[in-house]
């Protein structure tokens, strides 16, 4: 089994046009071109992440129902997704639990089900509350990930960290949400409280807390991370 193929260095186009993206599809586009130029990945996934559950914001190349299983079985407890950190930003199946345990994990069973070989993940910082993840694989004939892919995947990581950034601190207003709850909206994606909410934009928390309400049941959203994922899926913050 040969190791995932890589390849020169990201380039400072590739990372402007992470950086610049202007919405969530164009952004997960770029960071797919990259990380199969760059990593020999075959297919990616985007997550928003708080309190260390991911929700997927954008997937590519990933067969439907090996997103449902994974969500299923290692959705609110994926141990790659643990133990990412500041110090240790970009990790994978084998670094993570080792080379015994990762060979006979159920990570490692899943995806050898779905075709799949081996798995990396990157932490996207975003800000004080809000995290996410790019979430990559091989196809299973293929080897781990290198040293080199994993440091491309840091450098895209932060990339995307900006461009997210400038995504949920947009308040343009899209199709016919009012411009009030585009703020509102914006300042959830941003990881706010409704009483932090409430003093920003100088409305009482009880109006706050219906307008996240009304925004929750319109996107079909049971709780806050799943509203943000929706609003930015949705196109309402550009």
């Amino acid at each position: 089994m040969t190791a995932a193929p890589f390849s020169a260095d990201l380039s400072a186009a590739e990372l402007m046009g992470v950086i610049s993206a202007a919405s969530i599809p164009v952004l997960g586009e770029q960071c797919q071109a990259a990380l199969e130029r760059h990593c020999g990945a075959s297919g990616m996934g985007i997550y928003l992440l708080r309190s260390g559950v991911p929700d997927l914001l954008y997937s590519s190349g990933v067969p439907g129902g090996f997103l449902e299983d994974y969500a299923t079985l290692y959705g609110t407890d994926d141990p790659l997704i643990r133990q990412l950190s500041t110090q240790v930003p970009v990790t994978d199946g084998r670094t993570c639990l080792g080379e015994a345990d990762w060979a006979r994990s159920g990570l490692r069973e899943l995806l050898s089900s779905w075709g799949l070989g081996h798995n990396m993940c990157g932490l996207i910082p975003i800000d004080a509350a809000t995290m996410g993840v790019i979430y990559t694989a091989t196809l299973q004939r293929t080897g781990a990930f290198t040293p080199q892919a994993r440091e491309q995947l840091v450098f895209l990581c932060r990339g995307a960290g900006i461009a997210l950034r400038s995504l949920v601190r947009r308040t343009r207003v899209v199709g016919d949400l009012p411009p009030q709850q585009a703020r509102v909206a914006a300042l959830v994606c941003e990881g706010f409280s409704n009483k932090e909410i409430a003093r920003a934009v100088g409305l009482s928390e009880h109006t706050i807390k219906e307008y996240v309400q009304r925004l929750a049941q319109r996107l079909r959203a049971d709780n806050r991370t799943a509203l943000a994922v929706a609003l930015l899926r949705q196109g309402f913050l550009h």
